[in-house]
């Protein structure tokens, strides 16, 4: 899985242990979903797809798959690590999770006629979280009671870009010619 990952072909979404900041020390390595970088190609891989269904819309058919791994593609590209939450022992789970600005967003995924967050609403109501909900499903633009911003399934295409995508790899001699011109020391 690793030579296909660093193909390109696929991307890990690792669970993490809490849906708080900072997500990097909360990773579960060994719980993990993997999403396709080619949400077209996942069409002709998947035997029994309906692309019927998908394709014209059907609110019946369950397209929940192929929207999650266009989503986590539109997240990639934006910059953003692929993270998810599940409680353990629990149906409660957050599609994706991301840290834009120091606020913990939980990204829920909607296909189909049910458009429910049952888990979104129970994360959001918990006390002393600097968190915002976001569903992304077909439909309106609007903040639920909960807060949630609903917006459309492309949403996530719009999202701001991930801050750690500025950053770069960290290049070791570069950084001491830099502390030793600093410190002028220039053993």
């Amino acid at each position: 899985m690793d030579w296909l990952r660093n193909a390109g072909l696929i991307e890990y979404c690792h669970n993490v242990t809490e849906p708080n900041p900072p997500l990097s020390g909360k990773v579960l390595s060994e719980d993990f979903k993997i999403y396709l970088c080619d949400t077209g190609l996942m069409s002709v891989l998947i035997e029994d797809a309906d692309i019927d269904a998908l394709v014209n819309r059907d609110p019946y058919a369950n397209n929940g798959a192929f929207i999650e791994n266009a989503v986590a593609s539109a997240l990639v590209k934006r910059g953003y690590k692929l993270r998810f939450y599940q409680r353990p022992d629990s149906k409660l789970e957050i599609d994706f999770l991301i840290n834009v600005d120091g606020t913990m967003n939980l990204i829920d995924t909607k296909s189909g006629k049910s458009k429910r967050s049952k888990s979104l609403n129970i994360l959001l109501e918990e006390k002393k979280r600097n968190r915002t909900g976001i569903k992304l499903a077909e439909g309106n633009v609007f903040v639920d009671e909960n807060g949630a911003a609903h917006l459309p399934l492309y949403g996530a295409c719009f999202f701001k870009e991930s801050a750690t995508a500025e950053i770069g790899p960290l290049d070791p001699t570069s950084v001491n010619e830099r502390f030793r011109a600093l410190s002028g020391n220039n053993e």
